[in-house]
């Protein structure tokens, strides 16, 4: 048997949607998900230890010997046998829920059949099943949570109403009620019935009680943005799907506890697919002939098709699957079925605009010699084109013209037309302005120009310099050397006019004068070029000394190394001179050393001799020997060993520096030293000998001083030593020595300690130093570094070492002490109110003082304070010891437990819609006491037994009822989410087209509520009178003949069945006309004699129609819709001749309340 408390690793999320597949177009989907796994097992049970384990209340019936069906997972199980008649019982110790969890278990029936036998028979009357119950007061009173009845028909494993086949064992999980969360919850299983104790067996098994975390754990939606614990998304969201989708959550606390769930919304409604057919010409070029079909799969019911312009909207009579004689733009079709309405939108192109550029030639001198080529844009086939009317070619080109207007038309394969006006004038001569004459930039250089400024009075101008020998397209003539030119102008017309004769020159060219000064010293770099004499050119000089890499405006260069310098100058337009000149140096100082070494090591009788050369002297170098003064002094002495610096300089200031290295013979020195060192510490028994190689003399001087011929000294005390020694010559070498002592007996410091009572106490020191062995000696006379001794009173001990040699170390004591006896005190004798906290607390002395152990009764844990809640009367005793020898402590003090009700209630309703009137009854309290009463929405009252409230907004609210008693103990409780107050939806819709006329009266109504509206109710007129539907969406065609209004409504309603209702007025207009024909013919013989639209709607005095020939000249105009054009130019009052004519009309539509205005051709025949 386990009980144990642990975090379940397992974490677990899932989504429901509301809808899956989805068979309507854009419709909404709820997503629920659920996490679980934050839970924390309080028990977990599965008797396989072969009993009820600690912590359990069971009835003597309980049994583990597995005697009737098989065990469930191969171990025992707990078994209600024969031992005892009913009650029998199976219950908890207090546990702590109150933040709710899940209850999971195994049960299983014995079956009631015949031949069965005891312990093997099973439950059969409806009083002898089995009570699933929790208590919050210490088991005084019990709640049902859910009983297992028997079937009544014997339990054969057939089934009848109101009871269950319990007969195999089978797994039962329940949510722990709000009620039943508290801290101190006990479950219990109770059979309160049966025949006898032969009869009416059960048993149960695996018995799990997970308490939920009290952390806080929240869901995070993957297509939600911005989510941050720990308040997370709504485990619930509404989505919109129109087409496949998938949808992720995460259940998780933002550290490690993570799970994720995804689902896939699939969308099976109406799929529409479609083929375009183009405009055979563009709407400029002919008239619009193409054409749309959409393609439909799926949908139920009859399918009915509405095609829409994405600009103008509804296009009246489009209602089958091809929209026909369709212009260039984008559509779109409703294809609706019985329950949904799917869009595909199309587009209808056309080909680029036949069209044409032309390049002409104007008429000069009036000779008939103008001439218009065409380049034509677009077109199929080939193209055929007129002048004026004329007859057709396909050649591009029209020639031999005079000065004029022409109209020109082009027309392709397909029939397809362009025209345009194009003009021709005369062109007269060019007319000269200036001209602007550039020299040469330098000397032999052909970079001279002219550019010449002319008039060409509408036409090309062609150029010469040569007095009319040659032309040149371009104004502008470059490369020319120096010399004198000739301008003349000419056109295409070969009209020639005289310009100007000038001439362009050439500047003076560069003159390079140079001045240089050579470096003073070798690789000294301070030589100079002076360019300032030079001259010529144009404008300002430039220098360069590095062949013209780079070039200065100064023509002074400094500090110069000696080389050979390429120089450059170049004036303002570039040209240049180059000239070679060089910068000298003088040769490089040097020297030559001569030196003698020093005689002996450390003599100071070595000598230098220094002899310059190169540079630039007059009479004498100038020598600085180690960093002193100048002078011409060459021969230095007295010199020791070492490295000797100095400095050799010029006349110039050049200088050179140099060293020269003096190097000592072989010195005397020390070979060994033995050194003895004392015998004891302090004794002065140390000596030294002393091996050097030709010497003469030894002494030694430190504590002790002694010289002497002979390299051996003895009686030495300990200490630091200087030891020098000497040849035949009186050099000396030195050097330092340690005699040393062997270490003094040290012993380490030998504490005093306490100990308890009946305690040992172990006394340690270490002695360190002396020679050899040691030996520890106590003052009891045992021997050794450790003493182990248990005083019955406080005690003195002493420790002194002996080494080999027989020193003997200082004497150390130490003092052992005894700890006092252990003295409590603790709570008295108590009485408190039910869920009040109590202090219980032992204040402990004596002893070691510390980590006192505390042994309470009733599972406390182990420390001297604890803030208990009882639920029952107790005596709480303690037994204290001190984790040493100390004899322990015991005490013991009582809690009496004042008993209060828990607060009970129930609600005439528990839902409804705002405004939501709720009447609460308690049904526990005492005349004596007082309820307060908190409703969730800021709401409160004082009132006992019934008290109603009002809900106004909508929420689920947590109702809280807290009792108090005539002595002020206090008890509360909370049903979470017990009350449900819920809003209405915000009912609205649109219709489609907005302003429908008795032509184009089929209108779409379309829901556009708030998203919680799930039922819908429209009505079509006055309540209803021309009818009612329920679809989300619907079409609706006005039959009427005459403009009227009609009231719409819509009632929608949410899940809760909260409704709400919105109106509106849709206005049926009359329907507007237009229509202009496109040729008439003014013949005289009453037929199509005039021109002019056909028009209703239009309001009075509002009609302005105008006729424009192909120049855009005004010829006719009328201001009344019922007078016609009779093809009479109004400026000479004659019939016009055949052709193409525009006309504008510009109107007032009086039904649509709007300005129109309409532009097109008409062609006048005869």
């Amino acid at each position: 048997m386990t009980f144990c408390q642990f975090f379940h690793s397992q974490c677990n999320v899932t989504i429901t949607p509301s809808l899956n597949p989805v068979t309507c177009s854009g419709t909404n989907v709820s997503l629920v998900a659920v996490g679980s796994g934050t839970t924390i097992a309080v028990l977990d049970n599965d008797f396989d230890s072969g009993s009820a384990g600690a912590g359990w209340n069971l009835s003597p019936a309980g049994q583990f010997n597995n005697p009737c069906d098989p065990s469930i997972d191969g171990g025992l199980y707990m078994w209600m046998g024969p031992t005892t008649t009913a009650p029998r019982s199976l219950e908890t110790a207090p546990l702590d829920v109150s933040c709710g969890g899940e209850v999971c278990f195994w049960l299983d029936f014995a079956e009631q059949c015949f031949g069965c036998s005891s312990p093997c028979e099973g439950p059969d009357l409806s009083n002898e099943g089995v009570y699933f119950e929790y208590s919050i007061d210490g088991g005084n009173t019990w709640t049902t949570i859910n009983y297992f009845e028997p079937n009544t028909n014997g339990s054969f494993n057939s089934s009848s109403p109101g009871s269950g086949d319990y007969t195999t064992w089978a797994q039962y999980c329940y949510i722990i009620p709000p009620a039943a969360q508290t801290t101190t919850t006990i479950f219990q299983w109770w059979q309160d019935g049966a025949t006898s104790a032969n009869y009416d067996h059960w048993g149960i098994d695996n018995v799990e009680i997970n308490a939920s975390s009290c952390s806080s754990f929240w869901y995070d939606w993957s297509h939600v943005s911005g989510t941050t614990g720990p308040i997370g998304d709504s485990s619930t969201l509404t989505v919109f799907v129109d087409t496949d989708t998938t949808f992720v959550v995460s259940y998780t606390d933002g550290v490690s506890f993570n799970c994720t769930d995804t689902v896939d919304i699939t969308f099976s409604g109406i799929t529409l697919s479609s083929t375009t057919v183009d405009n055979t010409c563009h709407n400029t070029n002919g008239s619009c002939d193409g054409s749309a079909t959409v393609l439909q799969t799926g949908g139920q019911g009859t399918i009915t098709y509405q095609w829409y312009n994405t600009v103008s909207g509804l296009i009246t009579g489009a209602n089958t699957s091809t929209l026909s004689s369709a212009c260039a733009g984008d559509y779109y079709v409703d294809v609706s079925d019985q329950f949904c309405t799917a869009t595909e939108y199309v587009t209808i192109n056309e080909p680029s605009a036949m069209s044409f550029t032309s390049s002409t030639i104007d008429e000069s001198c009036t000779l008939s010699n103008g001439s218009i080529d065409l380049t034509p844009n677009g077109g199929n086939g080939i193209i055929n084109y007129n002048i004026n009317g004329g007859a057709s070619q396909t050649s591009t080109s029209f020639n031999n013209l005079q000065a004029g207007a022409f109209l020109i038309e082009m027309q392709d394969a397909n029939l397809c037309t362009f025209s345009s006006n194009i003009s021709l004038i005369n062109q007269p001569p060019p007319t000269f302005d200036s001209a602007h004459f550039n020299d040469p930039t330098c000397v032999g250089t052909n970079d001279g120009s002219i550019e010449i400024f002319a008039n060409g009075n509408g036409s090309s101008v062609l150029y010469s310099i040569d007095g009319g020998n040659s032309y040149q397209n371009t104004n502008l003539f470059s490369w020319l050397p120096s010399g004198t030119y000739s301008v003349y102008l000419s056109n295409v017309n070969n009209c020639v006019v005289f310009g100007v004769i000038d001439s362009l020159s050439s500047p003076f060219p560069i003159n390079i004068i140079s001045s240089t000064v050579d470096a003073l010293c070798s690789d000294s770099c301070d030589g100079s070029i002076d360019l300032t004499l030079s001259n010529g050119g144009l404008g300002t000089l430039t220098y360069s000394i590095d062949g013209g890499v780079t070039f200065s405006n100064n023509a002074i260069f400094n500090n110069l190394c000696a080389d050979i310098y390429s120089l450059q100058i170049n004036d303002a337009n570039n040209c240049s001179a180059v000239l070679l000149d060089t910068i000298n140096e003088p040769p490089a100082l040097s020297t030559i050393i001569q030196f003698t070494d020093p005689s002996c090591y450390g003599f100071s009788d070595a000598s230098v001799t220094l002899t310059p050369t190169g540079g630039t002297a007059v009479s004498n170098y100038n020598i600085s020997w180690m960093g002193g003064p100048s002078s011409g002094l060459t021969f230095f002495n007295n010199l020791t060993s070492g490295t000797y610096n100095f400095s050799l300089s010029d006349d110039n200031g050049c200088y050179l520096d140099s060293s020269v290295i003096l190097t000592d013979p072989i010195p005397i020195t020390i070979d060994t030293i033995l050194i003895a060192p004392e015998n004891c510490a302090g004794d002065c028994l140390g000596s030294v000998e002393i091996n050097t190689p030709f010497a003469i003399g030894y002494s030694v001087q430190g504590p002790q001083s002694y010289f002497g011929l002979v390299p051996f000294f003895d009686s030495l005390c300990s200490g630091t030593y200087t030891i020098i020694v000497e040849n035949s010559f009186g050099c000396q070498d030195s050097t330092s020595i340690d005699i040393t002592s062997p270490p003094a007996l040290i012993v380490d410091t030998l504490s005093d300690t306490i100990v308890c009572i009946g305690g040992t106490a172990s006394l340690f020191s270490q002695i360190t130093g002396g020679t050899g062995n040691i030996s520890y000696n106590w003052s009891n006379g045992y021997i050794g570094d450790t003493l182990i001794v248990s005083p019955s009173s406080d005690s003195l001990f002493y420790l002194f070492g002996q080494d080999d040699n027989g020193c003997i170390s200082d004497t150390l004591f130490s003092n052992v002490q005894l700890y006092d006896s252990l003295f409590l005190i603790l709570n008295t004798d108590t009485t408190i109110c039910f869920n009040d906290t109590l202090m219980i607390q032992a204040v402990v002395s004596g002893g070691i003082g510390t980590d006192y152990t505390y042994n309470w009764n009733n599972s406390l844990s182990d420390t001297s304070t604890h803030f208990i809640v009882p639920t029952l009367s107790n005596t709480y005793t303690l037994n204290v010891s001190d984790g040493c020898e100390t004899p322990a402590i015991t005490d013991s003090f009582n809690v009496l437990l004042n008993p209060v009700p828990e607060p009970i209630f129930n609600a005439d309703q528990l839902s409804g819609c705002i405004p939501l009137e709720v009447q609460f009854n308690e049904q526990f309290s005492s005349p004596n006491g007082s309820c307060y009463w908190e409703f969730g929405d800021g709401g409160t009252n004082s009132v006992n037994d019934t008290v109603n409230h009002i809900f106004n907004v909508p929420g689920c609210w947590d109702i809280y009822l807290e009792y108090t008693d005539s002595l002020g103990c206090k008890r509360d409780t909370t049903y979470n989410d017990y009350i449900c107050s819920y809003g209405y939806p915000v009912p609205n819709f649109f219709y489609n087209p907005t302003d429908p006329t008795l032509t184009n009266n089929f209108v779409s109504f379309y829901n556009s509520s708030s998203i919680d509206a799930v039922n819908f109710l429209w009505e079509i007129g006055v309540n209803g009178s021309l009818g009612v539907f329920n679809q989300e969406n619907i079409d609706y065609s006005f039959s009427s003949d005459i403009p009227d209004q009609y009231l719409i409504c819509l009632t929608v309603s949410n899940i809760e069945g909260c409704e709400s209702d919105t109106c509106l007025t849709v206005n049926v207009k009359d329907n507007f006309i237009f229509y202009a024909p496109n040729a008439f013919s003014p013949d005289g013989d009453n037929i199509n004699d005039s021109f002019g639209p056909i028009v209703y709607g239009v309001a009075e005095y509002s009609y302005r129609m105008y006729i424009f020939n192909r120049w855009g000249e005004l010829i006719y105009e009328s201001y009344n819709e019922n007078i016609k054009w009779d093809g009479t130019n109004y400026n000479d009052n004659k019939i016009s001749p055949p052709g193409v004519y525009v006309w504008k009309i510009e109107l007032f539509d009086d039904i649509n309340n709007e300005v129109k205005t309409y532009i097109g051709n008409v062609n006048l025949v005869k």
